[in-house]
């Protein structure tokens, strides 16, 4: 989602598709997913937007490369697993 990131797959990915995700709102997720029909989600290095993963899980492979957690964002998601737990299931 950073301009980095986009050039990243731009300069390394010429055929595909790139496309910048919008807010992580579940109208416009939705709106994004219906308009581009995507065949999977594979999220890079913890970029977990909890509407993304609902609305996506629900049609197409959701996938985390090189999920890892450092050890302060590990103590959030612990305290907020109540939140995290069903998310992190829809992998």
């Amino acid at each position: 989602s950073s301009p980095r990131g986009k050039k990243y797959a731009v300069d390394n990915f010429p055929k595909a598709k790139i496309r910048e995700l919008p807010f992580d709102i579940t109208f416009l997720i939705k709106r994004f997913i219906n308009i581009y029909n995507p065949k999977a989600l594979i999220i890079v290095e913890e970029e977990l937007w909890l509407n993304l993963i609902k609305a996506s899980s629900k049609n197409i492979p959701v996938v985390l490369i090189n999920g890892r957690i450092s050890p302060s964002s590990f103590k959030v998601y612990k305290f907020l697993s109540f939140i995290y737990k069903k998310d992190f299931q829809l992998f």
